[in-house]
C-alpha cells in the first residue's frame, strides 16, 4: 500500500462547478488569479483573506474518488434519504466534529441554523446570495487506498 487518505464529519459539499464560482469570486475579491486559488486549495493551503488572526480561514479539501476503497459516501440531513455516492467534490470540514470524548464539554450544534451560519460566515462573499447551505451540509464519509 503506497497511499491511504481517509475524511468523516460534518462537511459543506461543493461540486466541480461551484468550486469554480468559489475560486473566481475569491480572486476577484483578492487580486489573486482563479487558477492560483484552487493550485493553493489542491494542495490543501488555507485561505486567509485578510491574513488577520480574527478572520476565519477557509480550509478546503479535495476529495477525489480514484483508486479508492469505499468511495465517497455523503448523507445529506435535509433529503433524509440515505447516502448517496459521489464522483469526487470539494469539501469543508466543520470546527466542531462529532463524536468525540468532548462532546459533553462542547457540545457540537444546536441545530442546523448554527451550523448554516458557521459556513456562511467563512464563505458567504465567495459564493452566490441564493446558494443553498443547508442541501449542500451533511456527513461525510471518505476512505481511500492505493
Amino acid at each position: 500500500m503506497d497511499f491511504a487518505k481517509a475524511h468523516y464529519g460534518i462537511a459543506l459539499v461543493l461540486d466541480e462547478q461551484e468550486i469554480g464560482i468559489l475560486a473566481e469570486n475569491y480572486a476577484d475579491k483578492n487580486g489573486e488569479e482563479p487558477d492560483e486559488v484552487l493550485e493553493n486549495i489542491m494542495f490543501g493551503d488555507p485561505l486567509n483573506p485578510s491574513r488577520q488572526k480574527d478572520e476565519p480561514s477557509i480550509e478546503i479539501k479535495e476529495i477525489l474518488n480514484d483508486n479508492s476503497y469505499g468511495g465517497i459516501e455523503f448523507y445529506n440531513w435535509e433529503k433524509n434519504e440515505g447516502s448517496e455516492e459521489k464522483e469526487g467534490c470539494w469539501a469543508m470540514f466543520a470546527d466542531r466534529q462529532l463524536p468525540g470524548q468532548n462532546i459533553f464539554a462542547q457540545p457540537p450544534y444546536r441545530d442546523m441554523g448554527c451550523l448554516i451560519t458557521e459556513f456562511k460566515n467563512k464563505l458567504c462573499r465567495y459564493l452566490p446570495d441564493d446558494f443553498d447551505y443547508q442541501s449542500h451540509i451533511g456527513f461525510l464519509v471518505y476512505c481511500a487506498i492505493s
